[in-house]
C-alpha cells in the first residue's frame, strides 16, 4: 500500500469558488448534477512586463507565479522578492523587483 503523500501546498478542497455545479447526463442518459473545476486565467508580470498567462484553478496564485518564474530561470533561489502584488479581480500577481 502506498503511503499518502503530504504536500507543502495543496488545493483548499473546501473553497467553493474552485468548482461549480453543472447539469449533464450519465452513460445511461439519466440526468445528473456534478461539480467541475473552474479554470481562471492568471497573467504573470515581472517588472511591469507581462511574461505569460496561465490557466489555473486560482488557488495559491502567488506560489504559482513564484514557482513559474523559478522554473523559467527568471528568478534564482537566492533572489530576494521585495513585493508581490495580486489583484483578485483581475487575477494578476505581479513581481515588481528582483
Amino acid at each position: 500500500m502506498r503511503k499518502k503523500e503530504k504536500y507543502l501546498v495543496a488545493p483548499n478542497v473546501s473553497d467553493k469558488s474552485l468548482t461549480r455545479t453543472i447539469s449533464g447526463y450519465d452513460e445511461n442518459f439519466k440526468p445528473l448534477k456534478t461539480k467541475v473545476i473552474c479554470e481562471k486565467s492568471l497573467a504573470i508580470f515581472l517588472n511591469k512586463q507581462e511574461i505569460v498567462t496561465l490557466m489555473t484553478i486560482g488557488d495559491h496564485p502567488k506560489y504559482l507565479a513564484i514557482g513559474y518564474l523559478l522554473n523559467q530561470n527568471m528568478l534564482k533561489k537566492n533572489d530576494v522578492i521585495t513585493k508581490i502584488d495580486y489583484d483578485n479581480q483581475n487575477s494578476h500577481p505581479c513581481r515588481k523587483n528582483r
